[in-house]
């Protein structure tokens, strides 16, 4: 077996940095690229029997329109009801703020301790860590 040519190595790191530059740009200008593209995930504490607990993050056009409305708005209040996946969804935009954003400081809050510090994924930062 031959190695390829130096061109063609060249070629094709020249190509992936491209790729990687234009990936990164798309990420740091909205969150929902990532979901798009099937980097995100979250973890089904009780999944439904024969489906995995760990799915990528469903591109469902309500999380998608408040996380235009989370972009668009620096100080919002929003109620909920549970098992709608939004609490994972501000767990990830928190951390895509932190990625995306040199020098940011997300603050997660719930209304106990454990709410946010809870092992696992089933506290706000555990879905972050996730």
């Amino acid at each position: 077996m031959t190695a390829p040519s130096p061109e063609v190595d060249n070629e094709l790191a020249t190509r992936l940095a491209v790729r990687i530059e234009s990936d990164l740009k798309a990420f740091r200008k909205h969150p929902w690229w990532a979901v798009e593209k099937g980097y995100v995930y979250t973890e089904d504490e009780k999944p439904p029997p024969g489906q995995p607990a760990v799915r990528p993050f469903p591109d469902w056009p309500y999380l998608r329109v408040l996380a235009d409305l989370w972009m668009d708005n620096p100080l919002a209040l929003l109620c909920k009801s549970r098992q709608m996946l939004v609490s994972w969804l501000f767990a990830y935009l928190h951390l895509w703020d932190a990625i995306a954003h040199r020098g940011r400081h997300n603050l997660f809050q719930g209304k106990r301790q454990d709410d946010v510090s809870a092992t696992g994924t089933k506290g706000t930062l555990g879905r972050a860590r996730f």
